[in-house]
């Protein structure tokens, strides 16, 4: 592409599962606008230790199922771009991030997805910053994190 900007498909599903012997990924290039589907993304990646996905379009997103299963070494994740309209399938989205402490998912909005597991195995001392009062009840009520906050 232009730039050398690589611009995807509609499906990410897999694109960078099971990387284990990788700590960081350089993505500022990636164009993700045409992406309905994120589905394991970076599924098993436990080598991953940081990830800058500020650049990522997720505005035609609808599936996340699995996108960070298995991200067993990432302690920040800042989603707050994440910007899906329509998301209705979220299972597992975060399952086994078991080092993840600061999540902001602020703009990412549960209500349709009908999730579950999706924080399964995160630290019970996370820090998530979520959209509003029905997401935060919606965690609370199936979670227990030190700190579930609407900004």
């Amino acid at each position: 592409g232009e730039n050398g900007v690589v611009e995807t498909n509609t499906s990410g599903s897999g694109l960078f599962s099971y990387l284990t012997n990788i700590e960081s990924l350089d993505l500022s290039k990636l164009d993700t606008s045409y992406m309905t589907s994120m589905s394991y993304m970076f599924y098993n990646s436990s080598g991953l230790k940081e990830l800058d996905l500020s650049n990522f379009d997720t505005s035609s997103v609808t599936q996340m199922n699995s996108m960070f299963s298995g991200c067993s070494s990432i302690a920040e994740l800042d989603l707050s771009n994440f910007t899906p309209r329509t998301l209705n399938l979220a299972d597992n989205l975060f399952y086994g991030c078991s080092s993840l402490r600061l999540l902001d998912i602020r703009n990412i909005d549960f209500s349709n997805a009908w999730p579950f597991s999706v924080f399964d195995g995160m630290p019970s001392d996370a820090t998530i910053y979520v959209m509003d009062d029905w997401n935060k009840n919606w965690i609370d009520s199936n979670y227990d994190f030190a700190n579930v906050i609407v900004p």
